[in-house]
């Protein structure tokens, strides 16, 4: 199911750890992790990566498997993230 890049780009790049996050998600080595592994290492706040991760899966970037396990979707999004995150971070 195709993303709607209007609605995501309004969601996802409005709050202040945004970038961290979804820099640190793209990173992964793997597509299913854990709340936990985002917020330590991203060093954001457990529950502020709890707010993206459940925006990012309301808007088709992420799927949830449970309350705090999530997976990266095949999307280029993760793709551009991962640049950005090489060339900004």
């Amino acid at each position: 199911m195709p993303v709607d890049t209007v609605k995501a780009a309004d969601e996802v790049f409005s709050r202040k750890h945004s970038l961290e996050i979804y820099s640190t998600i793209a990173l992964l080595s793997k597509a299913r992790f854990s709340t936990t592994e985002v917020a330590a290492a991203s060093g954001v706040a457990q529950p502020e990566v709890s707010k993206e991760l459940k925006l990012l899966s309301g808007v088709g970037l992420v799927l949830a498997h449970g309350r705090n396990d999530y997976e990266r979707v095949d999307d280029p999004f993760w793709e551009v993230m991962e640049k950005l995150a090489g060339a900004w971070l």
